[in-house]
């Protein structure tokens, strides 16, 4: 009888580096909003996992708050378990920012209490999506650093995960707050 995966693993990013079931495919694939699509393997994601952890790891404290403004994606993945590698706690947003002018900053009031809430001092987002999310420094107090995957140089050798367990928190998921601020 096979060993329940709970008693294998102490993390979901333990998951990452487990053979889940004898004989599974290890390829991922991964399918955005709009139907893009990119293909990786789990080494592959666990690899840029741990580099994004080792980014992370010199620059937030365990338990502190990450907020993710990213489409669903490669990168996406990435950031998320890098948050969790490094001992941090994700903090996905929706990332769908819209095309007319006027919409941005209602857009951005919108995150704000978000971020205020959680008390994220690090945005990370698209290359091409950082300088419209910029302007949410002027609606977040706290949040100091708006980055992106090209900012993320770290090297995983080395680099060793924080040490997690069942009960630690991994990711704050809000509502889209359409009766009120979270």
């Amino acid at each position: 009888m096979a060993t329940p995966i709970m008693d294998r693993c102490s993390s979901v990013c333990d998951v990452l580096g487990t053979d889940l079931v004898q004989g599974a495919p290890s390829e991922i694939t991964i399918v955005g909003r709009m139907g893009s699509i990119a293909d990786t393997n789990r080494d592959e994601l666990r690899e840029n996992s741990l580099r994004w952890g080792a980014y992370f790891a010199s620059r937030i404290e365990p338990g502190e708050r990450v907020a993710i403004c990213m489409p669903t994606s490669a990168d996406f993945l990435h950031c998320f378990f890098g948050v969790l590698y490094a001992g941090g706690v994700a903090v996905p947003l929706p990332s769908m920012i819209p095309h007319k002018p006027e919409y941005i900053a209602p857009f951005l009031e919108s995150r704000a209490p978000v971020i205020n809430d959680c008390g994220a001092k690090f945005l990370v987002t698209l290359d091409e999506l950082a300088e419209t999310l910029a302007g949410l420094k002027d609606w977040c107090e706290g949040l100091e650093t708006i980055l992106t995957p090209s900012d993320v140089d770290a090297s995983a050798d080395g680099f060793e995960p924080a040490a997690l367990g069942h009960d630690d928190l991994a990711m704050l998921q809000y509502t889209s707050g359409s009766t009120g601020n979270p």
